[in-house]
């Protein structure tokens, strides 16, 4: 079966199954009130979905659904840096520095540049300008953690560390588990009828959910992500699959690269002892606090998670990040997949990821490659590189031969509509 088609997902086509965008996670990072609280009972404890070795997060409402007589006088004395980081965070997005308001990616960048900043590692030469003209790291050292709490006890890194990590229970716990898959009728109905023609798809996406999972499961379409496909149990008789270095491209399964990680991923470590680590992978309706307190037996290891979900969560220099680790071998296999198919069509992405758009760009300058849009917002398709403080307008992606855009968004063609507008592109 041929290698022909590549389906590239971006986040707005979760948004008509409810799944939260990027704007409703920068609004929560910024505004949300956030707390954190020690000597809470088991239930809260779990409700939390962190062990006893880390900070509980939550707000005042949740706090008060286990007890209704909690007040925020009685919070007072375990009020976190997390309110000091988020008027931070506040300071950092009001200055006059920015082009353009801070968006999702922005607000998660920087803080792993100021825990960065906090260590004095060295950053892009850019960032390092940012952070002295707006002593960034002299603002950082004024925040006033609570001198009664365990946490006064981490240095400035490890306890932006732990506000990182909230960040990541933020979004794990703003988006669906296993919501009505709405919007993907016309996809649906285009990979499984390139499929009775005898091609086959692959598929990338940058979203977190695991939308993409369950619809091909469900039409029953083989994928691999990757990871291997040997299974191992939890304590409570959940499967996973374990490593750290991911294989695609099999003989008969198409591929989902999943770019920016996923809400069932996890980073491990072994609990024995060992410093071993791996990636460990949940089935798709597994929640992201059962697969935190997981404990996954693979002797001699034992691996349990020790943070939120592995999802990237944005950089300063994101193109950097694409370089290293298990971004690196998603990119690389991007490439490949590029390299592969004749078609490429990208529903839902707002072209502002530099390493992405840069990769789709050069695919459909390539000899024999063809690039199907499908968006029907306003104004047209644009690709603008929002690279922190000096965004780059590239084009407004209209060319006819290398490029068709169709002014509809993916969720609302119907029936076979998708599926014939693929096919006179291939013939």
């Amino acid at each position: 079966m041929p290698d022909q088609i590549a389906f590239f997902l971006g986040s707005g086509c979760s948004r008509p199954s409810g799944q939260p965008m990027v704007g409703d996670l920068t609004r929560d990072m910024l505004t949300r009130e956030l707390y954190l609280m020690e000597g809470l009972d088991d239930q809260s404890a779990f409700y939390y979905g962190l062990d006893g070795s880390y900070p509980r997060w939550g707000t005042v409402e949740e706090l008060q659904a286990f007890d209704p007589k909690a007040t925020t006088e009685q919070l007072a004395p375990w009020r976190t840096p997390a309110a000091s980081i988020q008027a931070f965070l506040r300071y950092i997005a009001e200055l006059p520095s920015w082009v353009q308001k801070p968006n999702y990616e922005d607000v998660c960048g920087l803080l792993s540049v100021i825990a960065g900043a906090s260590r004095r590692r060295t950053n892009d030469p850019l960032i390092n300008s940012f952070l002295e003209e707006h002593h960034i790291v002299a603002r950082l050292a004024a925040i006033k953690f609570p001198s009664n709490h365990r946490y006064f006890n981490m240095d400035p890194a490890e306890q932006l560390m732990v506000i990182e990590d909230f960040v990541g229970w933020l979004v794990a716990k703003r988006i669906q588990i296993a919501p009505p898959l709405n919007g993907y009728e016309a996809f649906a109905s285009a990979v499984k009828g390139l499929g009775k023609r005898g091609y086959k798809s692959h598929f990338v996406t940058t979203n977190y959910d695991c939308n993409i999972e369950r619809l091909l499961t469900q039409i029953e379409v083989p994928f691999h992500d990757g990871f291997p496909s040997g299974r191992y149990l939890d304590d409570a008789g959940r499967s996973w699959r374990v490593g750290n270095h991911l294989v695609f491209f099999g003989a008969r399964s198409s591929a989902l690269l999943k770019l920016h990680g996923s809400i069932n991923w996890f980073r491990a470590h072994d609990t024995l002892g060992s410093d071993a680590g791996v990636f460990a992978v949940g089935d798709p309706e597994l929640s992201a606090d059962d697969g935190f307190k997981a404990s996954i037996h693979m002797p001699p290891c034992n691996f349990s998670s020790k943070h939120s979900p592995e999802m990237l969560r944005g950089s300063m220099s994101k193109a950097h990040v694409y370089a290293y680790g298990i971004y690196a071998e998603l990119f690389s296999a991007f490439e490949i997949a590029l390299s592969r198919v004749r078609l490429v069509v990208v529903a839902g992405f707002g072209w502002n990821d530099e390493g992405i758009a840069a990769r789709l760009l050069r695919f459909a300058n390539t000899e024999g490659k063809k690039l199907l849009i499908l968006d029907g917002s306003e104004p047209a398709p644009a690709v603008v590189v929002n690279n922190w403080l000096n965004p780059h307008f590239f084009g407004d992606l209209n060319d006819g031969e290398k490029i068709s855009i169709h002014r509809q968004h993916m969720s609302s063609m119907k029936g076979d509509e998708l599926l014939t507008l693929i096919s006179t592109l291939l013939d």
